[in-house]
């Protein structure tokens, strides 16, 4: 009950801080004409999969919030689908993307745009599904049971989990939300 208490404290502490900066934002009237872009670099873990922290590859620990609002961005849209953090600077820079901005010719980034996903009438390409791959590595010296390295690869509604040296782990997500019920085998289609 302490951790849920001290992360609730640290989700309000954050939601104050986001109040003042949109406040002032407004006060100054730039609010509408500022795209404001709030997002987590890890999720946590509060007593999940017998663990009170972050450093693992599973989804409550992915899954972060990634919220865009303002200017060319359609208010309430919810995207059902996985995009990564790498997509976020192409869906701000990219042809098409919510900055109005383009890249140099020639020039390249990792990801893709998701511009299209929430902005209404939006013209530029589409955004291809394709499977998000996700890593985590710790501290050598980690005290509290994490691997040191940690890779995931999520193509809806499938997971894989790899810890080298270890037997890989995979998920439906679909059916098994929670990733409780380890359907790997090296037969599985999934996994060849």
């Amino acid at each position: 009950d302490d951790l849920i208490e001290l992360y609730d404290a640290e989700i309000e502490f954050m939601d104050k801080q986001l109040g003042r900066i949109l406040d002032d934002l407004a006060a100054r009237n730039e609010l509408e004409n500022t795209l404001v872009v709030f997002l987590a670099d890890h999720g946590e873990s509060l007593g999940q999969h017998d663990f009170w922290t972050h450093g693992f590859m599973w989804d409550e620990q992915l899954r972060v919030p990634l919220i865009l609002s303002g200017p060319g961005v359609e208010s309430g849209t919810v995207v059902p689908e996985p995009v990564s953090l790498v997509d976020l600077v192409p869906s701000l820079v990219s042809q098409g993307g919510l900055l109005g901005m383009s890249l140099e010719p020639g020039e390249q980034l990792d990801g893709q745009s998701f511009a299209g996903l929430v902005t209404p009438g939006f013209t530029g390409d589409a955004f291809l599904q394709r499977p998000v791959v996700s890593e985590v590595h710790n501290s050598k010296e980690d005290r509290t049971g994490r691997p040191e390295a940690l890779f995931a690869v999520t193509a809806m509604p499938w997971k894989l989990i790899v810890e080298p040296g270890q037997t890989p782990k995979l998920f439906h997500l679909g059916d098994d939300p929670g990733e409780l019920a380890d359907l790997y085998s090296k037969e599985h289609p999934m996994v060849r």
